[in-house]
């Protein structure tokens, strides 16, 4: 029996081959795409133009207000206007009809009987060009209901408050403008028009497509052909529709997914960029603004740059505004935003979808099959370093059930699979530094070396975890930020557990047994005022640290102060929990450590969080690479050389105070 045991055990080694192997395999997907993620610095920035048009309706002037405006953004480097699904009332506006309900009409001839009953809504255009052109749209809108022409007016048959906002296609007026002061056109579609008409719809992308419009962004909580998809497969006539009239859409980062765009974006072969939309009233914080921006830009692979205009009224001045002059301020001569991107080699104008890497089909799958078979030996391997025996049979499980996912829902599989060796991965990295903790039979100075190669070790292991991650998301959806990397909880939180697990063990002499048996002690012995304080201190850490990950977390006012500093000296700012927290806690655990000191394991497990916050940030998939690279790379120089600091500190002190004694007696 201890025969075979020690033959599993040699057999375990193999293990090690394969991961090898996965992580020469995960290599090249990671390569190829960094290559994706540089070959497209083309950026955009595009205005709301219904936002200027609705502030033009307060002006004396409209059309000189709206002419203004856009030489106004045109001059500051605005290249693009949003325009939207129009409505009889965003026409009111822009001057090319009026509204009136047929009472009113009627009363103005004197038809005061009628005036009772009539509640339709009479459209009057205000020049020649507006009925040509406008007439075809609202009878197609109105046609079900009910629709008169006559002369220079139109009749419907629907009340005036419901008819105002009845969706139309984009203003053709306002395109033609736009297009002819050189403005490119991003057009908002809603999926307010039902049920879907295909017919209708292509000839809307043809007309698009003769204005250049390359992008769609969806508005609202649902892509356009979302509530009649069930009955009309309405999402894949909509994409392929987009597909044919070479228009791509838009995902709008940091917000509530919209029902139907992974779908579209998948059949559209991902002709997708990322967008970020700027509320208007951060605009009067041009700080944040351009912080906001080149955030967006640099580290999240945004290409589009969305401006909201919001309409206020000046109590004080008594007159409506808009937040064009803080948007001046923004682009202007004083904060520079666009010199500012065009410097870290960023481009203005149409931008493109990332493009996929040349290689073939076969041999992505056939690498994406290697990393796999090497993220399944690596949660093997460390699963079996706290029951070695076990390591070669939870590999083949692992094989096992990695094809029974993969046949039943293929979808499944990378996601498990990148989360199980992040998980599993973060452990690993940690280990080595756990054996030399233990270790206090050495003196200071064999230690800080032997400390040394632990941490490299443990950063090597972790760089190469977050290459399986990588790789086995290698998709454009995580790209774009439709996807994203499941269960961040998780991994926060499982990865510290097991690592204090597995301090204890070693701590122990790798014995299960005595481990149970001080738990079981500890758990039976009564609670003390300092242990129950120090309990409600531990979890009310843990439920903070949880509540920090992702983007839910709210900075506190001092660290928004130093991420700020940090990004201005480095570019890219390093994590505050590695540099400030994790990686001196290791520092001080590996070089003052040793059996008897129990709060140097509390130390190697809070430095559990350094680690698993570097696989993090490059689960972060809409992230450059090169930018995940540097921030880890930041934080674990930044971090040691805080730790080396604290530890110098400690140990001059520490001399100094056996030199008082000694003086002493």
């Amino acid at each position: 029996m201890n025969e075979r045991i020690a033959r599993m055990m040699r057999w375990r080694n193999a293990l090690l081959v394969v991961i090898a192997g996965g992580l020469l395999c995960a290599l090249p997907l990671v390569v190829l795409r960094h290559g994706a993620e540089q070959s497209n610095r083309v950026v955009s920035f595009v205005a709301d133009y219904r936002d200027i048009v609705e502030a033009s309706s307060m002006q004396g002037d409209p059309h000189g207000y709206v002419r203004m405006r856009l030489d106004e953004l045109r001059a500051l480097g605005m290249n693009a206007m949003a325009v939207y699904e129009s409505t009889l009332r965003e026409l009111a506006w822009a001057q090319h009809v009026r509204l009136y309900t047929k009472k009113e009409v009627l009363l103005a001839r004197g038809a005061f009987a009628d005036a009772q009953t009539d509640n339709a809504t009479v459209v009057v255009f205000l020049h020649q060009e507006a009925r040509t052109v406008l007439l075809p749209l609202i009878e197609a809108s109105f046609g079900r209901i009910g629709v008169r022409s006559v002369g220079n007016t139109v009749e419907i048959a629907m009340p005036i408050e419901a008819a105002s906002v009845r969706a139309l296609d984009p203003d053709p007026i306002a395109m033609r403008t736009l297009r002819a002061l050189g403005f490119s056109l991003v057009v908002r579609l809603s999926d307010q028009r039902q049920p879907f008409d295909a017919a209708a719809m292509r000839g809307l992308l043809e007309r698009l497509r003769t204005y250049g419009v390359r992008w769609i962004v969806f508005d609202g909580p649902q892509v356009t052909g979302a509530a009649d998809d069930e009955q009309q497969r309405a999402l894949a006539v909509m994409a392929q529709l987009l597909r044919e009239a070479g228009i791509g859409v838009a995902a709008i980062e940091l917000a509530k997914p919209q029902v139907g765009f992974a779908s579209i974006a998948k059949r559209l072969g991902y002709d997708a960029v990322r967008l970020h939309s700027v509320p208007a009233d951060v605009l009067r914080e041009p700080d944040e603004v351009v912080d906001r921006v080149l955030l967006a830009v640099r580290e999240r692979n945004v290409r589009l740059v969305f401006w909201n205009n919001e309409l206020r009224f000046d109590a004080v001045k008594g007159a409506y505004k808009d937040a064009s002059e803080p948007l001046a301020r923004v682009l202007g001569p004083q904060f520079q935003l666009k010199q500012l991107l065009e410097r870290q080699g960023f481009t203005f104008g149409e931008p493109s979808p990332m493009r996929p890497s040349p290689m073939g089909a076969h041999w992505r799958t056939a690498l994406k099959a290697g990393v796999a078979v090497g993220a399944i030996a690596c949660i093997a391997w460390t699963l079996g370093m706290f029951v070695p025996v076990l390591a070669l049979p939870l590999f083949v499980i692992g094989l096992l059930m990695s094809a029974i996912v993969y046949l039943g829902m293929r979808s499944w599989m990378s996601p498990l699979l990148a989360l199980g060796v992040a998980v599993c991965g973060a452990v690993l990295a940690m280990m080595p530094l756990v054996h030399v903790r233990n270790r206090d039979d050495q003196t200071m100075r064999a230690r800080v070396v032997c400390g040394g190669y632990a941490l490299l070790g443990a950063l090597g292991i972790a760089f190469g975890i977050s290459a399986f991650v990588v790789a086995l998301l290698d998709t454009q959806e995580h790209m774009l930020g439709i996807a994203l990397f499941r269960g961040v909880g998780v991994l926060h939180v499982v990865p510290i557990v097991l690592t204090m697990l597995y301090a204890l063990y070693v701590h122990y002499g790798q014995r299960w047994s005595a481990v149970w048996n001080v738990l079981c002690t500890v758990w039976r012995s009564p609670l003390r005022v300092w242990a129950f304080l120090a309990l409600i201190a531990g979890v009310g850490t843990l439920l903070f640290y949880v509540s920090r990950t992702g983007n839910a977390g709210k900075a506190l006012e001092v660290e928004r102060v130093l991420r700020q500093w940090m990004t201005d000296v480095f570019g890219v700012r390093p994590r505050t929990k590695e540099f400030l927290f994790a990686y001196p806690a290791i520092v001080v655990a590996v070089v003052f450590g040793g059996r008897a000191r129990w709060w140097s394991i509390a130390c190697v497990v809070a430095g559990t969080i350094g680690i698993v916050s570097l696989i993090d940030t490059f689960a972060h998939l809409h992230t450059p690479l090169m930018i995940s690279f540097l921030r880890s790379v930041y934080g674990a120089v930044l971090g040691t050389g805080l730790g080396v600091v604290v530890v110098v500190s400690a140990y001059v002190q520490m001399r100094r105070t056996v030199r008082k004694r000694g003086h002493a007696s």
